[in-house]
């Protein structure tokens, strides 16, 4: 029985390129052996023949010329034959050699919580397989496979009552490829390929903080290059690791998990809190700032001034100026105006002042 490719990759029948090249996309990860490495060997035979049978739909149904073929078959293409086996015995040398597609490269990307926040492009650097240039990707000297005829495909029968059943699968003594090298090439020692260095740019911008770690990022016709010049390149498969740390994102925002001995708790202490270093950041806000400024407190000064000047210097530290807003019904106040400026000397100076004036610590002591 024929295969319907619509329904392998479970997409309608009118479904445009970019719809089967998502569900593509999405069921090859789902199925790629590499998830089911843990599984049993019946589960893991099942997930291998879904995903060839899922690269095999995408193969068709992505090429424009190959779509129309299998959308309207006739009896020299593929699909329903009214002929049955004579038509197949009599058009056996015209048949449509195995096409092996390149094999996908696995890579891992490990991100961490600055990676999110600061974004921009990160590069993954891996090897991929070219075709030899030398012997073009044959491996050397070859002659025509005697076992497949050069069709790259061999034919397994079996009869189950008075129907016949033929599976068609690439041919293993020449990999699909229709040729057995005699002679091989000096450059790739046989192999076909050669190995390349080649940069992949990850926008982590299209990523989700929130993904899970172990997640897989797939760029389709990044991988090895296929040894037939027909065939098409296999897939990227980044295997992303996420290290958070003492950190999780939740609903947009950062927290951090900070360890407290229980005597600190008791006794009280103070603990320096580091913040992350965003380059990226180029605009902060502090709202409501009076109500630190204008409260009984004798350090309310110096605890507005603290505030602002780590905000404002959170803002602009990478290549890209930076800006910060403060709300206040007062903006000509000198703590403010102290601030923005960084005059950490000035705001001493001023504050040195008044506590000696109004005989605050730490001029005295208060009970």
């Amino acid at each position: 029985m024929e295969k319907n490719y619509y329904d392998i990759l479970g997409v309608n029948k009118d479904a445009s390129t970019a719809d089967i090249r998502k569900a593509f996309k999405k069921l090859s990860v789902k199925y790629h052996p590499d998830k089911h490495i843990n599984d049993s060997a019946e589960d893991k035979k099942k997930a291998e023949d879904k995903f060839k049978e899922i690269n095999e739909a995408y193969e068709t149904l992505s090429d424009e010329q190959k779509r129309k073929e299998y959308d309207n078959p006739t009896p020299e293409g593929f699909g329903f034959d009214p002929f049955g086996g004579f038509a197949d015995f009599f058009s056996r040398g015209q048949r449509q050699r195995f096409v092996t597609p390149g094999q996908d490269i696995g890579v891992k990307v490990n991100l961490d919580i600055k990676d999110f926040y600061n974004g921009g492009i990160k590069e993954i650097k891996y090897k991929k397989n070219i075709r030899c240039g030398y012997c073009g990707g044959e491996g050397g000297d070859t002659k025509i496979c005697p076992h497949c005829h050069g069709n790259g495909t061999i034919e397994h029968r079996q009869q189950q009552g008075n129907m016949t059943y033929i599976q068609t699968v690439p041919c293993h003594h020449c990999n699909g490829t229709g040729k057995i090298v005699l002679n091989k090439c000096s450059k790739c020692n046989g192999s076909g390929f050669t190995k390349e260095d080649r940069v992949f740019n990850l926008n982590i911008n299209d990523l989700n903080p929130t993904m899970p770690s172990g997640d897989y990022i797939l760029s389709h016709g990044m991988g090895h290059e296929s040894s037939d010049p027909q065939g098409p390149d296999g897939n990227l498969i980044g295997h992303v690791n996420i290290n958070l740390g003492n950190y999780k994102v939740q609903n947009g925002n950062v927290f951090e998990q900070v360890e407290i001995p229980y005597y600190d708790i008791l006794l009280g202490t103070q603990m320096v809190a580091k913040g992350l270093d965003f380059p990226r950041v180029t605009l902060v806000g502090v709202i409501s700032i009076d109500h630190q400024l204008y409260n009984d407190d004798f350090r309310s000064s110096e605890k507005a001034f603290d505030l602002l000047t780590q905000v404002v210097g959170r803002s602009g530290r990478g290549d890209f100026k930076g800006r910060a807003f403060i709300q206040t019904v007062l903006p000509d106040n000198d703590i403010i105006e102290l601030s923005a400026e960084q005059d950490y000397e000035s705001f001493y100076k001023t504050e040195e002042i008044i506590r000696k004036s109004m005989v605050y610590p730490p001029f005295c002591d208060i009970c």
